[in-house]
Order: C-alpha cells, then sequence, then structure tokens
C-alpha cells in the first residue's frame, strides 16, 4: 500500500508540473524558410543603421523567426522584409505583408517593386509635406502592399505608411 501512496504522490507531482509550465500561443509563429531572390544584406540590429554582418546569396534559402517594422530575424542578425519572398508563408502568418492575406482594393497582400523609388507618406492625403513623410523606398526596393485605393497603396514594409500607386506599378 506504501508503494502505491507513491506512485499517486509522484503522479500528482509529474500532472502538477506540467501544468505549470507555460505553453506558447498557438498564434505564434516559428522559424520558416524563406528565400531573398536578388540576394540580401543582413545586419546586427534591425535598423540598418547597425553593422552590415554579410550578404545572403540570392535564392538561397534560410530561416526567419519574427518580423516588424520592417525587418525580419535570422539566425545571426536581421534582413530586410522587403529584400525577401513572404508569399509562400501560410494565410494568416502575421509575417506575411498585409497582416496575412490581402484585403482587396486592387492586389492586396503581396509585394511590388519602386523602379525609381519613392516616398512613404503617414497619410494618403496628397500632401508631401516633411511632416507627412514616413520614409523612403530606394530605387529597385520592393514595398510589401496591404491594398490600393484612390491612387494610393497602403504598405507594410519597407516601412508602414502609404505611397502613389503609379510609383509601385499599380
Amino acid at each position: 500500500m506504501e508503494t502505491n501512496t507513491r506512485r499517486n504522490i509522484l503522479g500528482l507531482a509529474a500532472v502538477a508540473l506540467l501544468l505549470a509550465i507555460p505553453v506558447a500561443p498557438a498564434a505564434a509563429a516559428g522559424p520558416t524558410d524563406v528565400t531573398a531572390p536578388n540576394g540580401a544584406d543582413y545586419f546586427d540590429k534591425p535598423s540598418g543603421l547597425g553593422n552590415k554582418l554579410g550578404t545572403l546569396e540570392p535564392g538561397r534559402n534560410f530561416a526567419i523567426w519574427d518580423c516588424a517594422e520592417g525587418w525580419c530575424e535570422i539566425s545571426g542578425g536581421y534582413v530586410k522584409a522587403s529584400d525577401i519572398d513572404l508569399s509562400k508563408l501560410p494565410d494568416g502568418d502575421p509575417r506575411k505583408p498585409g497582416g496575412g492575406g490581402g484585403n482587396g482594393g486592387g492586389g492586396g497582400g503581396d509585394q511590388a517593386v519602386a523602379p525609381q523609388g519613392t516616398t512613404i507618406y503617414k497619410q494618403p492625403n496628397g500632401d508631401e509635406s516633411d511632416d507627412n513623410v514616413a520614409g523612403y523606398v530606394e530605387a529597385g526596393q520592393s514595398v510589401a502592399v496591404v491594398n490600393c485605393d484612390d491612387g494610393f497603396c497602403q504598405v507594410s514594409a519597407p516601412r508602414a505608411g502609404y505611397v502613389w500607386h503609379e510609383d509601385i506599378g499599380r
């Protein structure tokens, strides 16, 4: 009888231990393989202002973890989200451009290139003053399109904001 009591106590302790271990939310994205179709520089900080650590070869597969504010974490550094192909991520993946899917309005949830470069605005109101500028897209750089409407396309990367639709061929 003493042996059964010990087994029961050990079993209860094991169950209590399992219940105490935190479980990651189901929506959390794990590492996923992607490619950099045209190659990509990677940095020690997610801003491009840090030290350049190296360059990923065009077409090379590598894993990404979290993506935020136009940057994705890779093993040993950060790469611009606009330099990698995120289109094959599953729908609903928070790292996918446009929040995991298209939002209508003319080709949402995909990549587009700004051949001549463009300005990213904070508001889609035609105000080209410095107060409305959120950032810039270099010539030939990709943007992650959320949706397009009334002459502007909302983008989520390389920086969230709005660009003139004709600057990205929409």
